[in-house]
Formats: C-alpha cells, sequence, structure tokens
C-alpha cells in the first residue's frame, strides 16, 4: 500500500486497485497513457497524481515520489509479473489477482543486452536475457531477491538481417502500440549452427547467455549465396516472413567433411565463416565429374543437395575451376585448369588417375591440399 495527498487529503492505495481515505472506500485507481496514478471516486469525478516509476538493481518496480520511494511492489507480500502488449508494459501487483494497469515508455538493448526501458525521462534497466527455441524476441529477467519469480516480455515484430564487410548484424523491429516502430540494436552474434543447418543468436554478458534458435529453411545456390526464410512463427508479426540473405565463398579448399563458406567482404575475401553440416559425394563419367553436397535439417525435415560454380588457385601451380551443373537427381562438375594430383596431371581436360581399377583421382581431388 502507499498514500498520495491532494491538498490536504491523504488517499492510501493498495495493490488490488483499491483506494480508501480515513479508512473510507474512496473509488479506484489505474494508470494513464502520460503515466499518471488516475483516482476514480465513487462519484465519478477523477483526481491525477504525477509518480515517478522505475526498476531498481533487483529488477524490483517501485513507485516514486519527491525522490522517495512510496513503494516497492515486490515487497509488499504479493508476487507481481509482468507482460507487454507491443510496447506497454503491464504490470500485475499480485499473480493471484485480477488487477493490472500499463506503464508507456521508451525500450533499448544496451551492450550487456540489458533492456533499458525510460519512463518520463527516468531510466532503469532490466538485467536478463534473450531465450527462445523459435527465434521470437523473448526476454526473460527474474526478481533477482527471489529468483522463483520470473517474468517474460515478448514484442512482437520483425527480424532485420544484414551483412556489412563480410559480418552479419541483426536488428529486431518491435511493433508499438500508437502504430510505429522502434529498434533493438543486438550486439551479439548470429551464425548457422552445423548440428542442426539452423542459424542460432547468442551473446554471453557478464551475468547470463542469451540464446535464439531461428526455425527456417535454408537454401544454398550454386554461387554461394545462402538464404535463411525465417518460419511465420519467428517473424512474430502475423503473415510475414523475413529472409536471411549472405554472398559467401567458399572458406576451405578441400571437398570433405562439412560445407565451410564464409560471409564475402566488400573486397571479395572472407568474412564471417559459416558451416553447414552434411556430406559431400562423388561419381566418375567418361569426362565428368558428379559432386553433390547434401545437407537436412533434422528439425523441420528439409533436405537439399547442392553443388556450386568456383575456383581454386595455389601457388605449387595447381589452378582448378569446376562448374556445376544439376538434373532433378545428380549434381555435376566439369573440370578445367592445370590440375596437379600427385604424378595425375590434367590441362583444359578432366584427367584421373587409375590404380587396379579404383580411381584414386576423386580422393586426391576431394582431399586436395593447397
Amino acid at each position: 500500500m502507499f498514500q498520495l495527498k491532494k491538498g490536504a487529503q491523504s488517499f492510501d492505495f493498495d495493490l488490488a486497485g483499491k483506494v480508501q481515505s480515513d479508512g473510507n472506500p474512496a473509488g479506484t485507481w489505474e494508470t494513464s497513457s502520460t503515466n499518471q496514478i488516475v483516482l476514480t471516486h465513487e462519484d465519478g469525478s477523477e483526481d491525477r497524481f504525477a509518480v515517478g516509476w522505475a526498476f531498481n538493481a533487483s529488477n524490483q518496480l517501485e513507485i516514486r515520489s519527491g525522490g522517495s520511494t512510496l513503494v516497492n511492489l515486490n515487497t509488499e507480500g504479493a508476487t507481481p509479473v509482468y507482460a507487454n502488449t507491443k510496447d506497454v508494459l503491464v504490470v500485475k501487483p499480485d499473480d493471484q489477482g485480477g488487477f493490472a494497469f500499463p506503464l508507456h515508455g521508451v525500450w533499448g538493448l544496451d551492450g550487456q543486452h540489458n533492456l533499458t526501458f525510460e519512463v518520463d525521462g527516468s531510466g532503469s534497466t532490466l538485467v536478463g536475457f534473450l531465450q527462445d527455441a523459435t527465434g521470437q524476441f523473448s526476454y526473460h529477467f527474474f526478481d533477482l531477491d527471489n529468483l522463483a519469480n520470473e517474468s517474460i516480455l515478448q514484442f512482437p515484430g520483425k527480424w532485420e538481417h544484414s551483412v556489412k564487410d563480410g559480418k552479419q548484424e541483426l536488428d529486431f523491429i518491435y511493433e508499438k502500440d500508437d502504430g510505429t516502430s522502434g529498434t533493438f540494436d543486438l550486439p551479439g552474434n548470429v551464425n548457422l549452427d552445423p548440428n542442426v543447418n539452423e542459424f542460432v543468436y547468442k551473446f554471453d554478458s557478464d551475468t547470463n547467455t542469451s540464446l535464439l534458435q531461428f526455425a527456417g529453411t535454408l537454401h544454398v545456390a550454386s554461387d554461394f549465396t545462402v538464404s535463411y526464410l525465417l518460419s511465420r512463427e519467428t517473424s512474430s508479426t502475423q503473415g510475414s516472413a523475413t529472409s536471411f540473405k549472405i554472398d559467401a565463398v567458399l572458406n576451405k579448399p578441400t571437398f570433405q567433411g562439412n560445407l565451410e563458406l564464409a560471409a564475402k567482404k566488400d573486397d571479395g575475401t572472407p568474412g564471417t565463416a559459416l558451416t553447414i553440416g552434411g556430406s559431400f559425394t562423388a561419381s566418375l563419367g567418361h569426362s565428368r565429374l558428379a559432386v553433390g553436397f547434401n545437407f537436412t535439417q533434422p528439425l523441420s525435415g528439409n533436405t537439399q543437395t547442392i553443388g556450386f560454380n568456383g575456383n581454386f588457385e595455389s601457388p605449387n601451380g595447381t589452378d582448378v575451376a569446376w562448374k556445376f551443373q544439376s538434373n532433378a537427381s545428380t549434381m555435376s562438375i566439369d573440370l578445367t585448369g592445370h590440375i596437379l594430383l600427385g604424378p595425375a596431371r590434367a590441362e583444359g581436360h578432366l584427367n584421373i588417375q587409375t590404380q587396379d581399377g579404383h580411381v584414386k583421382g576423386i580422393q586426391a581431388l576431394f582431399g586436395i591440399r593447397f
């Protein structure tokens, strides 16, 4: 309970939305769009009180006036919980009660991944973390004096992904109640997890680890362009789907194991690494080496076989250029250039060394080291 005065009259406000004066019912209270406390008397008249709102260092909401704390909602014998409707914070002082009130403020995300909330020029910080298995912007925080009390704020909106000079960047554009939008700039790293071939966002702060896994469909084109279509559930906005797109380059000189790419820098050199989990396959024809890389996304069941165009150049004189072609079931590669595979040599056409009926050149090509 807390007390406010209007002139000489004192009013006692409880956390169930009721107000008394001198021990008698005086009406009910709520908050206005400008975050004032509005007392509605039993005759329908109103009184408004300007107060301050801020979270303390323990993630506990306080109502303040004149530089002093009127009440700490977490120390009144009830368990408050917090939610949001777009950018409006919804405060429920007692999780067992039916009373709740809104607060309007400005949100942000600081360099330590803490959520900031400014109400009428007074800023405060919520120490917490992002966590969601489908890529929603879900921010979790606890009453740090009672870790059993958790609240989750989930902002509707969409993700914006970009690549700047070979480095991936991620923002979240959230919807505001007034029809405009705001932006959370995320300081962490977003990249592919080769174990599931889905994009994951991660940030380690001094106190917590944020982890988001984005449900979506991965596709790799023959020019190494990586695209990732988020599911509508991940985008958070009804009917909206977001795509990540990365112009990549091959980042290892072998066709073995996982496919290792890198986001292309402005000068064409490799930037942030991208690893896709899967396997290469190969078979030999009369003048063509059939090559493919196959990957699966276990959570969605999406499977793709892909091929690429490109070339290798090395100081020892081995230069290989290839061009992939595909039909409904296979990928093929035409080789040109100056190729050294131990005693095998080819210039301008495919020449693969065999021994005892076995093709050694395929393994040598796929295991070539520059």
